[in-house]
């Protein structure tokens, strides 16, 4: 039974650590945004015209290390205090570096990102590529909480929505296009994460290896999965999911009762993870599945003997031949052989009935339904997908704490639950990875090159580990020949013992008392052996520290390719970043604005983007506004219920028409909603646009060709022209052939 004082100390530690997750979110959030707010009354230079920007970012990032570090010798100072007699305080050894290290974690993503695109509006890789339909997305998320499909009118979404509707939102607190908010939401949801992920580790082991987790995970996750926000989001939970999937599905010692924190730790983290990022999200649940196994199946064979005995089953065992069954024991043992499996049961259902807030929209609405053949997402094999992942074999840092990191996993696979829950979540990357690798037989991929994140920060963390496991195990062997007496003061100078083989001794006498025993760590500790402890934790931590700081300061270098084009690519308001002369997206403001003049004239009454279907190719276009698309931007991206490769042959189809009249006919046939507007490339008397198609298993997966249309079955009454630099702008204002012909 607890004591009044146990059971206020237990109070105050659960406060604390409520107070330090909700802080940490909520400091994660505001930090970010302050920082960015003031970034943005700069004049900064472009990056890459300039090492301006760098060295500022260099001196920040040095700054919010410091400050990391600050806090893991805080937790670690006070956890000493503890360890000498102290009471334990979550207040002195979590919540105050917890939280000073999450903010400080969250600051060294914000400026290794913020800075460096200070002088852009668009965030890495700009506009080009896959984010395009990214900020697309982000864009049609902000015109409208709505959860539709980024293209295609009125339609459930495929793609996990949970990233771009909170951008949506935040978009519309600041009052910005959804195309200008994904640079700060990106940035900030980044930090976000990194902060409340930081607090979870300090929580949930040591808090000074906690702490530093929490800033190799962010600078991990920065270098190598910033450009896609929010698969790096779930991928830095990944690590993460592994502990606490192993802690309920095989407990502290074994206890029943435990874990169950854990156990809706995991379904929530797997179910919103579904709905952000499912890839990463069925790495977790493949890991789950098999810790489930490997506990069923290990006491299966251990408590086999038991289990017969109980159930009155005759034992190969001289003597036993009537065994009365005792059916309490047995039921005890059968729930603790099955509860790895009651336990996935229950995160399974839980975590899909949170995934079904995106996914059952999209399931109710494909029922019956026909789907795209061809253009799926697995249908992409890079030559990443086709090699082995080994991240420890790379020449520099990352590679060096990944080798480590193995290292530690061998060593401590016995004695160490995290190194358990490591392992099994690497040996489940590994078997996703030879799955995706077989799987080309079957006319698809499981997208293996994906891996390369979660396995690289679960390397990490791991070598993180190793390090402060070498570090203990260093510093015993330094002080293994320090033995003293159970009552011996910090200042006692008394003749230090020594240790032959596992019995201690006093040098050249014989055996020690019973009640003598080996200290470094302690109330007891001598004041020569605690300096030399320090001494070795300040050279490890030193060296570990200039190690982050030059990993923290190639950041920008790393992604040196990803910020240029930031600054090169045109933005919204059609302006180019580094000054130099705009391209073709700085004619959209005009664009936009014929394509509103030409539906409010069609209408009879103001339009918005919304209601606008186009068809065109231009990817900026439609990210930087809500336009509905009749053709989406890229076959792998499209919605499977949208059908790319039909509408592909509609337009092909439509191109072919002879006169204003064919072309409205054969819009009038659409079995999709028709556009009632066009943006086309002008290509002498024709306009074109520039479609792709599914070339898998080639590599490029996407071929593109051109279809023209005649630029002379427009010259209609039904039809508003108006070109605008190399772009044509056709406006649709009759619906049907009758409509043409009554006019």
């Amino acid at each position: 039974m607890s004591t009044p004082a146990t059971a206020q100390r237990t109070r105050q530690n659960v406060l604390a650590i409520s107070l330090l997750a909700l802080l940490s979110l909520l400091g994660g959030f505001l930090l970010p945004l302050l920082i960015l707010w003031v970034l943005t009354f700069t004049n900064f230079p472009a990056f890459g015209n300039s090492n301006f920007i760098r060295s500022l970012t260099t001196v920040a990032q040095v700054f919010f290390c410091l400050t990391t570090v600050a806090g893991a010798i805080w937790a670690y100072a006070s956890r000493l205090h503890t360890q000498r007699g102290d009471n334990p305080h979550y207040w002195s050894t979590h919540f105050g570096p917890g939280l000073l290290s999450s903010l400080s974690v969250s600051g060294i993503v914000t400026v290794s990102l913020g800075l460096p695109l200070a002088a852009t509006k668009l965030y890495l890789h700009g506009i080009s590529g896959d984010q395009a339909f990214r900020t697309e997305y982000l864009t049609r998320l902000t015109d409208s909480p709505a959860p539709y499909d980024m293209a295609y009118p009125n339609m459930a979404p495929y793609y996990p929505s949970a990233w771009f509707w909170f951008g949506g939102r935040f978009a519309n607190l600041l009052g910005i296009p959804g195309w200008e908010a994904f640079k700060p939401w990106a940035i900030i949801s980044l930090a976000l994460m990194c902060s409340l992920f930081t607090a979870i580790w300090c929580i949930i082991i040591r808090p000074e290896l906690g702490i530093i987790i929490g800033m190799v995970t962010a600078l991990v996750t920065t270098t190598y999965g910033s450009p896609e926000p929010y698969a790096a989001i779930v991928a830095m939970a990944l690590p993460l999911t592994f502990v606490l999937s192993w802690h309920a599905i095989r407990p502290y010692r074994g206890a029943l009762t435990k874990g169950r924190y854990a156990t809706g730790g995991v379904a929530a983290i797997l179910g919103v993870g579904a709905c952000t990022y499912t890839l990463f999200t069925a790495l977790g649940a493949v890991t789950l599945i098999l810790m489930a196994l490997i506990v069923t199946i290990h006491r299966l064979w251990v408590d086999r003997r038991e289990l017969r005995q109980l159930a009155g089953k005759k034992v190969k065992t001289p003597g036993n031949t009537g065994i009365t069954p005792d059916s309490v024991k047995l039921r005890k043992l059968r729930r603790h052989i099955w509860q790895p499996i009651i336990r996935l049961v229950v995160i399974g259902l839980i975590s899909i009935a949170i995934s079904l807030i995106h996914w059952g929209y999209y399931l109710i609405s494909g029922l019956g339904q026909p789907h795209s053949r061809s253009g799926s997402a697995l249908h992409y094999l890079p030559s990443d997908s086709a090699t082995v992942l080994l991240p420890m074999f790379k020449s520099d840092a990352v590679g060096l704490l990944c080798l480590i990191g193995l290292i530690w996993l061998i060593v401590a696979i016995r004695t160490s639950r995290i190194s358990q829950a490591l392992t099994i979540g690497i040996i489940a990357m590994y078997l996703w990875t030879l799955a995706s690798m077989s799987s080309v037989l079957f006319g698809v991929t499981l997208l293996g090159f994906r891996v390369a994140l979660p396995l690289t920060l679960t390397f990490a963390i791991a070598g993180v580990c190793g390090i402060f496991d070498a570090t203990h195990r260093i510093i015993s062997v330094a002080v293994r020949h320090v033995v003293i007496d159970a009552t011996t003061t910090l200042d006692n100078d008394a003749t230090p013992l020594v240790l032959a083989g596992q019995t201690p001794r006093y040098a050249g006498t014989t055996d020690a008392d019973p009640d003598i025993r080996r200290s470094y760590s302690g109330p007891n500790q001598p004041i020569h052996v605690r300096r030399t402890a320090r001494t070795i934790q300040a050279v490890i931590a030193t060296i570990t520290f200039l190690v982050g700081i030059g990993f923290a300061q190639d950041i920008p270098t790393s992604l040196t390719d990803e910020i240029q084009m930031a600054y090169t690519d045109t933005d919204g308001y059609g302006v180019r970043a580094d000054r130099f002369p705009a391209g073709i997206s700085s004619y959209y403001p005009q664009v936009n604005q014929a394509l509103l003049e030409g539906a409010s004239a069609r209408q009879g009454y103001p339009a918005q983007a919304r209601d606008i279907i186009i068809l065109t190719t231009e990817e900026a276009l439609l990210a930087y506004y809500p336009y509905w698309s009749f053709q989406a931007i890229s076959p792998h991206y499209a919605n499977p219920l949208g059908l790319y490769e039909k509408r592909n042959e509609l337009i092909e189809d439509w191109a072919l028409s002879t006169s204003p009249d064919d072309l409205l006919r054969k819009l009038q046939a659409s079995p999709f909603p028709t556009p009632n507007a066009f943006v086309f490339r002008r290509d002498g008397d024709n306009y074109s646009l520039l479609l792709s198609e599914d070339v898998y298993p080639n590599q490029p997966n996407v071929h593109d060709y051109t279809v023209s249309f005649a630029a002379n079955i427009f010259h209609s009454h039904c039809f508003l022209v108006k070109e605008i630099g190399p772009l044509a702008v056709v406006t649709r204002t009759c619906q049907t052939p009758q409509e043409m012909a009554n006019a």
